[in-house]
């Protein structure tokens, strides 16, 4: 078999390999042509478009976003290691404390807080609240401090319930922020009454998240929770959009491959 040498000079080698590649062609060697290394150039990861100004050091900000695009597909494993890291980068940054505490709460899930991890939760919303945010940032650790705080004394719904009503505040000032106006519509899913035939909470937040996929059809949380929101039979129809886009937005999140 005829042995591939790999020059060191970057112009040699190319030539070299070209030379290789017509003499085997020409003596059909097959079986060393096929030896010759190839180049492996794996496709970037995608997980969707998303954008969450923080307080934290601009050198963290793409890997925060990332964290959040994670959180919006429910990798809670993996937004919790991504938002530690920024945590690790930025040890003077609420926002990433934030993040952690919001992997331990799964809203559509069962159970929306494992007992162990309310102690943990806690404890992270108590950190953020020591440190450094924005006033919009204090939104988000207070309202989610509504959730941990009190768990021992106060039933889930209600916990949950005074969350929602306080990211309906936060939306209401930051009317213009994507992600305060996101994760009031998951709230209000989350707080609808399985009983309630007119899905009057569910329609609230479609009117919130419709226009918002328009206009940002690459975020992952927009198409997640619209298909959430019209999972239905009245509503049903006005999912199918988000459905069909959300595996294309977020292929590289599992959740995102097995909901349409």
């Amino acid at each position: 078999m005829t042995r591939v040498v790999t020059p060191r000079n970057p112009i040699v080698r190319v030539m070299s390999a070209l030379l290789v590649f017509f003499v085997l062609v020409a003596s059909g060697d097959w079986q060393a042509l096929a030896a010759i290394p190839e180049h492996d150039h794996p496709a970037p990861e995608k997980l969707g478009n998303v954008q969450f100004p923080t307080s934290c050091s601009s050198k963290v900000q793409k890997s925060f976003e990332r964290a959040v695009a994670l959180l919006h597909s429910f990798a809670y494993s993996a937004a919790e290691k991504e938002f530690r890291d920024v945590a690790a980068k930025d040890p003077n940054c609420a926002a990433p404390h934030w993040g952690i505490a919001m992997t331990y709460f799964h809203q559509l899930w069962e159970p929306p807080v494992a007992p162990q991890n309310i102690g943990r939760g806690l404890a992270e919303i108590e950190q953020a609240k020591r440190l450094s945010s924005s006033d919009r940032e204090r939104g988000f650790i207070d309202a989610l401090s509504l959730i941990y705080a009190n768990a021992d004394s106060l039933p889930y719904q209600e916990r949950l319930n005074r969350y929602a009503e306080a990211m309906r505040k936060l939306a209401g000032r930051y009317r213009d922020d994507t992600e305060c106006q996101i994760f009031y519509a998951l709230a209000l899913i989350t707080t609808a009454p399985p009983s309630d035939a007119s899905h009057a909470k569910q329609k609230e937040a479609a009117a919130i998240l419709e226009p918002l996929f328009r206009k940002y059809p690459q975020h992952p949380g927009i198409a997640h929770y619209l298909i959430h929101t019209c999972d239905n039979a009245e509503m049903a129809r006005q999912g199918v959009a988000a459905a069909k886009a959300y595996s294309q937005i977020a292929p590289a999140a599992p959740h995102a491959l097995h909901m349409p």
